[in-house]
């Protein structure tokens, strides 16, 4: 028994809790030129065009931009094949002497808004002011501020319509299945084969966008999915590229799918190790494993009735909540170095049978409405779906966890089969090798579910570093799956260091995964508990936590994927 959207999504990667062989060699470069009326190309637009009023203004306060889109083919292999939009805003540079190289950013998912995400982290940050290159965000084929928006409303009307019922395993599959097969059937309808929406022909778009903006070279940043599609975009068009910097590495050798189950019983058992050697974390959260463990197996049991809003409706809704759905919010917040030290806090609010914390982050995952769910099934049952389930790691799991994982394969696997799009075959998961001077970022704790490696904590830089004969650098781990909002370092030496380039080190490795100073209780917190800044109702319970996390919409994208700037908007506060 377990909440139905939790459940429904499962196969998506995981993402709510739980994200014929083609006729040209994977990997090999397809020329991109700009002609006038040909693509791709550049078409401005206002920014309130593309963005909606309240964000335009919010891209307007930090200095000139330029908003509009990037046009491609959806297919660049069949000529007279439908036009794609690509959405893009462009941060022009403000220095005096601004180099000619832009830094291009990748968000994850697959399906994540780059665009909304970095529009709520870039203008909180002091060295956004003053850029000593152009910055771009755009939104990648299939994605939200992306033409079209690949999402399937049938699955999100399921999971509301079904969101306190008791649902079986087999059930909640098969209605899911359902709903699939009907927004396949819309999509293929409205936008035609939704086999071209994979790494390749997402790879390249990167390389339109260069062409269609007049740059000669681009600097490209790419986070979780972001980084498979750096390191495509690094097969195909290594001399477009003058640096790459690929962050919570996912390479294309790794099937994440079939090591999921691993990463997430080894990010609970850091977690836990973490907590344990932490003397304020074990004072107040002792023995955290047994509570967490005795939680699962009581609300599997005995599920409760939560109560989540729709921050974008003000509606309120039950939901039933079991073990597993507990188990699986709280792996999701795992994905965030910010909402670490809350973890112990939640979990044992649970054990007093206290959800209000829990609810308002489920809440914020199950009514996000930007995520291009259908976008990933694309890119992954492409890439990814090329496994039998013999080759699910299971490792040393328990039996039940390892039936569980079994099972989710299989049930991804048939929704890929449902999904029905070409396969890119197995050259596209060959190791990358490229001359492109490159910054490898990587979490000390691999909580996302497209970096499940073991340790040493720098192994999936390892085929990064073998790219290349000229120098390649990597940040030592620290403790978020996304390390960009957790090292302040890394976003303060990054301009110079594309400029050099010369890599980044942090001064210090950090040597737990949780900080040493724990947020306990509201008295004894160093920044303004939550209940002194505005904030909308359904976050109100939260007695204690750092404001900066809000201001950054952070709650907003607890999964590390985008949740979108209507919704992100009533999380960020303001003191």
């Amino acid at each position: 028994m377990q909440i139905p959207t939790i459940r429904l999504h499962r196969w998506l990667c995981w993402l709510l809790i739980t994200m014929l062989a083609v006729t040209y060699a994977v990997g090999t470069p397809r020329p991109v030129a700009a002609q006038d009326g040909a693509l791709p190309r550049f078409e401005d637009v206002p920014c309130t065009e593309l963005l909606g009023e309240q964000l335009a203004f919010t891209v307007d306060q930090s200095g000139p931009v330029t908003c509009g889109y990037v046009l491609v083919p959806a297919e660049y292999d069949t000529p007279g094949s439908r036009t794609l939009r690509l959405g893009v805003v462009r941060f022009l540079a403000t220095t005096a002497n601004p180099a000619t190289t832009p830094l291009v950013l990748a968000q994850g998912g697959p399906g994540g808004s780059t665009i909304d995400t970095y529009l709520q982290i870039l203008p909180q940050s002091s060295l956004f002011a003053e850029r000593d290159r152009d910055i771009i965000l755009f939104d990648q084929r299939g994605t939200y501020y992306a033409e079209p928006f690949l999402r399937c409303d049938e699955l999100f009307d399921l999971t509301i319509e079904t969101l306190d019922q008791d649902l079986a395993d087999d059930e909640a599959f098969e209605m899911s299945q359902a709903a699939l097969g009907e927004c396949r059937d819309r999509l293929t309808m409205e936008v035609g084969s939704l086999s071209a929406f994979d790494s390749i022909e997402n790879a390249t778009d990167v390389e339109s966008l260069r062409v269609a903006l007049g740059y000669n070279q681009i600097n490209f940043y790419g986070v979780s999915y972001g980084s498979l599609l750096a390191l495509h975009v690094m097969r195909m068009y290594p001399d477009s590229l003058r640096s790459v910097i690929i962050d919570a590495v996912a390479p294309p050798q790794i099937n994440f799918l079939l090591e999921a189950p691993l990463a997430e019983q080894r990010s609970f058992n850091e977690l836990f190790a973490a907590c344990a050697a932490s003397e304020p974390c074990n004072t107040s959260y002792p023995d955290l494993e047994t509570v967490f463990e005795t939680q699962i197996e009581r609300l599997n049991e005995t599920p409760v009735m939560i109560t989540i809003t729709d921050s974008e409706t003000g509606e309120r809704y039950d939901a039933l909540l079991d073990g597993d759905s507990f188990e699986g919010v709280v792996f999701q917040t795992l994905y965030s170095t910010e909402f670490i030290p809350y973890i112990p806090r939640i979990i044992y609010d649970a054990s007093k049978d206290d959800f209000t914390a829990l609810s308002s982050v489920l809440g914020i995952i199950v009514f996000d409405r930007t995520f291009a769910d259908a976008m990933y099934l694309s890119v992954i049952c492409a890439e990814d779906a090329d496994y039998t389930l013999a080759d699910v790691n299971t490792g040393d799991l328990p039996p039940e966890l390892a039936t569980a994982a079994q099972q989710d394969a299989e049930d991804f696997l048939e929704s890929c089969t449902l999904w029905n799009v070409e396969p890119l075959g197995p050259a596209v998961d060959d190791p990358v090798s490229a001359d492109v001077p490159t910054c490898c970022s990587q979490a000390a704790s691999t909580r996302s579910r497209r970096q499940p490696m073991p340790k040493p904590p720098l192994h999936r830089c390892q085929p990064v570093i073998t790219l290349s004969s000229r120098p390649v650098g990597t940040v030592p781990p620290s403790m978020g799956a996304v390390p960009t909002r957790s090292l302040p370092i890394f976003w303060r030496t990054l301009p110079s260091r594309l400029m050099q380039p010369v890599w980044m080190r942090p001064k210090s490795r950090p040597s737990t995964l949780l900080p040493t100073e724990i947020l306990l209780n509201c008295p004894s917190c160093s920044v303004s508990p939550i209940s002194k800044v505005k904030h909308s109702s359904n976050l109100a319970s939260w007695e204690c936590c750092s404001c900066s996390c809000f201001r950054s919409g952070y709650l907003a994208r607890l999964s590390g994927w985008s949740i979108g700037c209507e919704t992100a908007k009533r999380a960020r506060c303001r003191l």
